[in-house]
C-alpha cells in the first residue's frame, strides 16, 4: 500500500472509532436513563394504567405515571397490530378493531413505516415499543452530534450537543409520542442544510437533506412537520442573510437547493404524505382551534426540573398546563456554555443563525404576537406551537457543544474563563433569587417536592464555579512562558462539565418511565370477554358523554392490542362524519370543537343493530338495554346480546331505509384489509357495510369493479344485481399508490444526479490534479496562537 493510501485508511478506522464510540455513549445514556424502568421489565409504558379501567381494572396497583396515558391507549396497542401484520407478511394498513375501522398506516400517529418502528419490527413483540423508545433517542442524539461535528466542534463537544439535545426536558418527556418521532430528525436536517449551504458537495448534501426531511415525514405527526419546516426555514433564511452580508455575494442557488432537498424529502414520504393529508382533512384533528402561549414563569423550567413536581407516585404535579407541556429543563451547564459561545463567536454566521432559531422557537412559545401571526397561516391554529419547546434543545445543545470547545482550547485566556466564570455565577444568582422568591412559599409535600428541585440546579452551578476558578487559578502569569503545551487540563475541565450535565439530565428523566414483562396486563375479564364475543363488534350503554369514556370494557384504544372489536375510540385521525351520523340518530349535538374520544351510549338493541354492534356491555346493576337480550355478568359488568346484528347486510333496493334490518351476510377476512362476501337475492339489492367510509375503500362483485357509497353518515354500501355473487372489498388507498411512484421516480432522479456529480467531480481532478491536496485529519481541538492571554 502507498503511503497516501495507507494514511486514508488510518483516517477512515480513527474516524469509524471516534464515530461508532459517541454513538455509544448516546445509545448508553438513553439506556441509563430507561434502567430504572427497564429492571422491572423489558416493555416500556405505562401498563399499570389499565388497572384503573373497566375489564383491565385490578385493585391495589399504584399507578407511576398519570400522564403517559396515550402511550397505552394508542401507541402501545398500535405497535402491537402493526407488529402483528408486518410478521404475518403484510403491509400495517388496516385497524379492524376500532369503531368500524380505522386507517392504520395514515392516521399518522402509528408511524408504521419510520425508522423507529423498522427497528422495532426485529426485535420480539414485548420489546418492540421499547426499541422504537430507545431508537428515537438515539435518533436525536446522533443528529446533534453531526451538528456539531459538521460545525467544527471537538468529539466531546459533539457529545455534549447530542446529550443535551437528546435528553432535554422536552425530548425525554415526549419521547413516548409521535412529536419526538419527527422532531427527533431535527439534528439530521440542521446538519444537511448547513451542508447544502457551504456548497462543498450540494448535490449529495441535498439528497442527504431529502432523506432527512422522509424520515422526520414518516415520523408520523402532521403539527410536528409543521413545526419542524419553520425551524428550518428561519434557520436557513438567517444563514444565507448572514453570509451574503460577510462575504458580499447572493446566496440564491444554496437558497434553491435547500427548497429542493426539503420538496425532495417530501417527495420521498408520498406513499404517507398523501393518503395521511387526505385522511386528516376529513377528520375531527382540522376542527382543534388555537393554542394559548405558556405563561413566561414555566421559562424556569430551562433550568430546573421538577420545579412544579412531576406527574409520577412519590410526587405530584401542581404546576401550570401539564407537565409534558412546559418541560423543557436543560440544565445550568448547558446554559452557561451556550453563553460563552455567544460572546466569543457571535459574529459566525452559522453561529448567528443557530441563535436566531433559538429565539424564535422562544418565541413561538411564550409570545402572543408571535403566536398570532404563526396561527394565521394556513391551519396555523391546528398546530400546538407550545410543543416547539421539543426542539428548544437542539440550538441551546449545539451553542453548549461550541462553549465547551472554546474552554477547553481557550482554558488558558483569561478572558474565556472569565465569560464563563461571569455565566455561572449568574446562573448561581439566577437560582438564588428564584429560592428567595418561590422556594420557600409551599408547605407540606408541594413545599419538600419544590425545594428538592434546587439541588441540581445548586450542584450543577457550583461544579461549574469550581472547574472556572481551577482553570482560572492554574492560568499561566502575564510573565509566564505563555499557553501550556498540552491541553491536558481542558479536557479535563471539559470532561467533568460534561459528566456532570448528563448526571443531571439522566437523574430528571428517568422517574418518567415506567416498564414491565408484558406489553399489556393480562386479565381474566379481557379473556372472558373475547371468548364470549368471538370477533363481533362490543360496544357500551353507559358511557357519560360521547366525548368521554366509559366505564365499562377496555380502554380505548386498549382494547386493539387485545384483538377485541370496541364501538369507541381515542383517535386524531377519527372521521367528523361518526358524530354527524350519532347527531342525526340521536340528537346529540355535535362537539363544537374538535376532539378525539368517541364513546356513544347503546341503550337500545336498534342502534346497536344500525353499526353493527353485537354486544353491549353495561355497568352491573344498570339500565337494561332496550330490546338486547341478556348474556352473562363478566368481573361485574353486564353484557347483553344484540339480535339480528351483523357487519354486513343484504336490503331490497325497493325498501331500503335507514333503519332497514336487511339479511345478515358472512364476512371473512383473508387479512385485516379484506372483506370477502357470498350474497344471494331474488332482486338487486345493496350490501350494507358496517365500515367506515374512509377513501381508499374498493369493491369488486365476482372480480368486476363497483362503486362504494356512503350510508348512515358513516358506513359504506355497494349495489349488488339478484343472484349469487361474491364480494370482495379491498383497503388500497389509490393515494398510497401514487405516493410510492412518486417516491420512486425521485428517489431515481436522486440516484442519478449523485452519478452525474460523482462523475463531474471525477473530470475536475482528472484534469486539475494540482488541486488536489493530501487529506489530513481533522485536530480535535483547535490550535491556539502561542503567547499571550
Amino acid at each position: 500500500m502507498t503511503g497516501d493510501g495507507w494514511r486514508l485508511e488510518r483516517i477512515v478506522r480513527h474516524r469509524i472509532v471516534v464515530h461508532g464510540a459517541a454513538v455509544v455513549w448516546l445509545a448508553a445514556v438513553a439506556l441509563v436513563m430507561l434502567a430504572p424502568a427497564l429492571s422491572h421489565g423489558a416493555s416500556i409504558g405505562p401498563t399499570d394504567l389499565l388497572s384503573a379501567f373497566g375489564l383491565t381494572a385490578t385493585p391495589g396497583v399504584v399507578i407511576h405515571n398519570g400522564l403517559s396515558g396515550d402511550q397505552i391507549q394508542s401507541f402501545i396497542p398500535w405497535t402491537i397490530l402493526s407488529w402483528t401484520q408486518v410478521h404475518h407478511g403484510l403491509l400495517p394498513m388496516w385497524n379492524p378493531y376500532s369503531l368500524l375501522g380505522m386507517p392504520l398506516a395514515f392516521n399518522w400517529q402509528s408511524a408504521p413505516f419510520s425508522l423507529p418502528s423498522l427497528i422495532g419490527y426485529l426485535f420480539p413483540m414485548n420489546m418492540a415499543y421499547t426499541a422504537a423508545i430507545v431508537t428515537r433517542l438515539v435518533i436525536a442524539g446522533t443528529g446533534g452530534y453531526l451538528v456539531g461535528r459538521v460545525m467544527g466542534r471537538s468529539w466531546l463537544g459533539a457529545v455534549l450537543t447530542g446529550t443535551v439535545f437528546e435528553l432535554s426536558g422536552s425530548v425525554a418527556g415526549w419521547t413516548g409520542w409521535p412529536m419526538v418521532n419527527v422532531l427527533a430528525w431535527a439534528g439530521y436536517a440542521l446538519a444537511a442544510t448547513i451542508l447544502v449551504i457551504r456548497g462543498g458537495h450540494r448535490t449529495r448534501d441535498t439528497v442527504f437533506l431529502a432523506f432527512a426531511m422522509a424520515f422526520a415525514v414518516y415520523g408520523g405527526h402532521p403539527e410536528s412537520i409543521g413545526i419542524l419546516l419553520p425551524f428550518l426555514v428561519v434557520f436557513a433564511a438567517t444563514l444565507l442573510v448572514a453570509r451574503a452580508v460577510r462575504s458580499g455575494a447572493t446566496e440564491l442557488l444554496a437558497g434553491i437547493n435547500v427548497v429542493v432537498g426539503l420538496l425532495a424529502g417530501m417527495a420521498l414520504a408520498a406513499p404517507l404524505l398523501l393518503p395521511g393529508l387526505q385522511i386528516a382533512k376529513g377528520s375531527t384533528r382540522n376542527a382543534v382551534g388555537g393554542f394559548a402561549v405558556l405563561p413566561a414563569k414555566t421559562a424556569i423550567g430551562f433550568v430546573f426540573s421538577g420545579f412544579w413536581g412531576s406527574p409520577v407516585a412519590g410526587s405530584q404535579w401542581f404546576g401550570p398546563y401539564n407537565y409534558y407541556e412546559t418541560a423543557a429543563y436543560v440544565g445550568v451547564i448547558a446554559l452557561v456554555l451556550a453563553g460563552v459561545a455567544l460572546v466569543s463567536r457571535w459574529r459566525d454566521p452559522e453561529v448567528l443563525a443557530i441563535a436566531v432559531v433559538g429565539i424564535f422557537i422562544v418565541a413561538a412559545v411564550f409570545l402572543a404576537p408571535l403566536r398570532s401571526l404563526l396561527n394565521a397561516v394556513p391551519n396555523g391554529t391546528v398546530i400546538d406551537w407550545n410543543r416547539s419547546l421539543i426542539l428548544t434543545g437542539l440550538p441551546i445543545a449545539v451553542l453548549a457543544g461550541l462553549g465547551l470547545d472554546t474552554l477547553i482550547a481557550g482554558f488558558w485566556r483569561r478572558r474565556t474563563v472569565l465569560v464563563a466564570f461571569v455565566g455561572f455565577a449568574a446562573a448561581g444568582l439566577f437560582v438564588a433569587l428564584i429560592g428567595a422568591r418561590f422556594g420557600f412559599q409551599l408547605s407540606g409535600q408541594e413545599g419538600t417536592i419544590r425545594r428538592a428541585s434546587f439541588v441540581w440546579p445548586v450542584a450543577t452551578t457550583a461544579v461549574g464555579l469550581l472547574v472556572v476558578l481551577v482553570l482560572w487559578i492554574r492560568l499561566p502569569s502575564a510573565h509566564g512562558a505563555g499557553r501550556p503545551h498540552r491541553l491536558g487540563r481542558g479536557w479535563i475541565a471539559g470532561l467533568v462539565l460534561v459528566v456532570t450535565e448528563t448526571a443531571f439530565l439522566v437523574a430528571a428523566g428517568a422517574p418518567l418511565w415506567s416498564a414491565s414483562p408484558a406489553m399489556l396486563p393480562d386479565s381474566p375479564g379481557v379473556v372472558a370477554l373475547q371468548r364470549a364475543v368471538g370477533s363481533a363488534t362490543v360496544g357500551v350503554a353507559d358511557c357519560p358523554a360521547v366525548t368521554g369514556y366509559a366505564p365499562v370494557g377496555i380502554l380505548p384504544d386498549a382494547n386493539d392490542g387485545y384483538s377485541v372489536n370496541e364501538f369507541a375510540i381515542i383517535d386524531p385521525a377519527l372521521p367528523a362524519g361518526y358524530y354527524r351520523s350519532w347527531s342525526a340518530e340521536t340528537g346529540t349535538a355535535i362537539p363544537a370543537q374538535g376532539t378525539d374520544t368517541f364513546c356513544p351510549s347503546l341503550t337500545t338493541a336498534a342502534l346497536a343493530r344500525l353499526y353493527g354492534v353485537g354486544f353491549v356491555l353495561q355497568s352491573a346493576g344498570g339500565p337494561p338495554v332496550a330490546g338486547a337480550v341478556f348474556d352473562r355478568r363478566i368481573d361485574g359488568e353486564d353484557l347483553y346480546r344484540v339480535p339480528g346484528a351483523a357487519r354486513a347486510t343484504l336490503v331490497p333496493r325497493a325498501t331500503a331505509g335507514i333503519d332497514t334490518v336487511g339479511t345478515p351476510v358472512a364476512v371473512t377476512h383473508p387479512d385485516p384489509a379484506t372483506w370477502r362476501m357470498a350474497t344471494a337475492a331474488d332482486a338487486t339489492s345493496e350490501l350494507r357495510l358496517r365500515l367506515t367510509d374512509t377513501p381508499g375503500w374498493h369493491a369488486t362483485v365476482d372480480g368486476r369493479p363497483v362503486a362504494v357509497h356512503e350510508w348512515g353518515g358513516i358506513m359504506l354500501e355497494a349495489r349488488v344485481p339478484s343472484g349469487r355473487h361474491v364480494v370482495v372489498l379491498r383497503y388500497e388507498p389509490k393515494q398510497f399508490t401514487e405516493g410510492i411512484v412518486i417516491a420512486a421516480v425521485t428517489l431515481i432522479v436522486m440516484i442519478a444526479a449523485l452519478v452525474v456529480a460523482a462523475v463531474r467531480g471525477r473530470r475536475r481532478m482528472s484534469t486539475s490534479p494540482q488541486d488536489v491536496v493530501a487529506i489530513r485529519p481533522v485536530p480535535e481541538v483547535p490550535a491556539a496562537p502561542s503567547g499571550g492571554h
